[in-house]
């Protein structure tokens, strides 16, 4: 009801809002992902502190401008790589010493970068608050920054952007998972199924739906095999920024949700106390499969005798012969 609505409201506001009246300028913050690690529940997270927040603290921008890019309006790699450009050092011009040079920025991003390039605009005005103290995006930027294809003009441009986002104090988090035997089992669309449901029912349909899944042992091996080769360039498209960066992994924030949920606030300077569990009531997601590999996978007897015979045998969780028992 409306008071325990306050009440929440009140607590998490008591926690995130701290030093508020000496509030200092935004900063941007980058999200590094591949896919399947848990990224859309983690910035929902995030964009948890908007809704329980009196003035907000962290702006989630999103990743669709730069990721889901029009081949129509982008048919060559020259032309997406001179939009991201554009984009990422607009980013790193924000201000929002108050309201009104905050709208100008906003409105400058907009019109002189996305509509250039015919692109749909960002409404942060309508989601979230412009004191927010962290502006963070959401992007695959081992494919916006393509070190191995760099030009020489490339290279001293990502220099500068880089050494402008030092400047400016933004910082990056690398989201990625170690259980990689589970990530090669799991449908990414289920999640969204979860967020998007009506009813309890037909969450629970859709958890059913993603539980003893049969999958192909050797075509699981291969993802892993690409996943790490990915996971490597990301991190060191992270590295080659040379500013502050944080590495979350998914089964910690899932297993030690409030001591890595803390060290994200840290790291982002978010002013904080204790009770960060509100944020993950408010989230949209839930978790979707089941826990267990041998409860996951239909076939797991086959997928884990697979499995003991390569190198990510350490990976399984349970004998091939177990009984799946509570």
């Amino acid at each position: 009801d409306t008071s325990v609505q306050r009440d929440r409201w009140d607590r998490l506001s008591s926690i995130l809002l701290r030093g508020s009246q000496s509030r200092p300028a935004a900063r941007i913050a980058l999200v590094g992902f591949v896919a399947r690690e848990g990224s859309s529940w983690f910035m929902d997270l995030l964009r948890a502190t908007q809704n329980l927040s009196r003035t907000g603290k962290i702006c989630v921008m999103g990743f669709e401008p730069l990721d889901h890019l029009d081949p129509d309006k982008f048919p060559t790699s020259v032309q997406q790589w001179n939009m991201r450009k554009e984009f990422y050092m607009k980013l790193t011009e924000i201000n929002n010493e108050n309201e009104q040079r905050f709208l100008d920025w906003l409105t400058d991003l907009n019109e002189n970068v996305l509509r250039n390039w015919k692109m749909g605009r960002l409404r942060l005005n309508e989601t979230c608050d412009w004191r927010s103290r962290v502006f963070i995006f959401k992007a695959r930027l081992h494919n916006h920054f393509d070190l191995n294809g760099f030009t020489p003009e490339d290279s001293v441009w990502f220099e500068s952007f880089s050494e402008r986002l030092r400047q400016t104090g933004g910082k990056i988090i690398h989201i990625t998972r170690h259980a990689m035997l589970h990530r090669a089992a799991t449908d990414h669309r289920g999640q969204f199924q979860i967020r998007d449901a009506d009813s309890e029912d037909q969450i629970e349909a859709v958890k059913e739906a993603n539980a003893q899944l049969h999958v192909d042992p050797a075509l699981a091996h291969q993802d892993i095999v690409n996943y790490i080769s990915v996971s490597d360039k990301l991190a060191r498209v992270i590295r080659s920024f040379r500013v502050p960066s944080l590495t979350i992994h998914y089964e910690n924030l899932v297993e030690s949700y409030a001591s890595e949920i803390s060290e994200v606030m840290k790291f982002l300077e978010i002013p904080y106390e204790n009770d960060l569990e509100l944020l993950k009531g408010e989230s949209r997601f839930q978790k979707v499969s089941p826990a267990r590999l041998c409860e996951k996978v239909e076939n797991f007897r086959e997928y884990c005798s697979y499995f003991q015979a390569t190198r990510f045998a350490g990976l399984l969780d349970e004998a091939c012969d177990s009984s799946c028992k509570p």
